[in-house]
């Protein structure tokens, strides 16, 4: 499997390496010469080097899935930690939305009660006289 998947990747960089010289140097046309040349070196490649690009490669994707595996443990304790805190607050979001509004209610009550409002027009008409 992890030979398919280098073998895979290999001869993706090479298509694009073979279709920027296609667009370069033959303005796109697909030339005889250069499927030859493609098949030729496919097999050379099989036959010389694919074990150790394959090997490097395997090494490289191993490698990546630890450094991977790495950072998502450390992403996990961070999240896991976050995550505890952030329910213990949501845990007490009711109970202080409701001393939040018991709270208003009671100034509501203090406003608009009509000797308070007598009592603010009184003091505005001490200030007034005052100044």
């Amino acid at each position: 499997m992890a030979i398919n998947i280098c073998d895979l990747i290999c001869w993706i960089i090479y298509g694009f390496i073979t279709f920027i010289f296609l667009i370069a140097r033959t303005n796109g046309e697909i030339r005889g010469f250069v499927l030859l040349g493609e098949l030729i070196g496919f097999v050379l490649f099989r036959v010389s080097i694919s074990k150790y690009i394959v090997g490097i490669l395997g090494w490289f994707f191993i490698k990546l899935a630890y450094i991977k595996q790495k950072i998502d443990g450390l992403f996990y304790l961070y999240f896991h930690k976050l995550e505890k805190g952030v329910l213990k607050t949501i845990k007490y979001v009711p109970k202080i939305f409701k001393s939040i509004k018991k709270f208003l209610k009671s100034r509501l009550k203090l406003l608009y009660n009509k000797l308070n409002i007598i009592d603010v027009k009184r003091s505005l008409n001490e200030t007034e006289t005052k100044t």
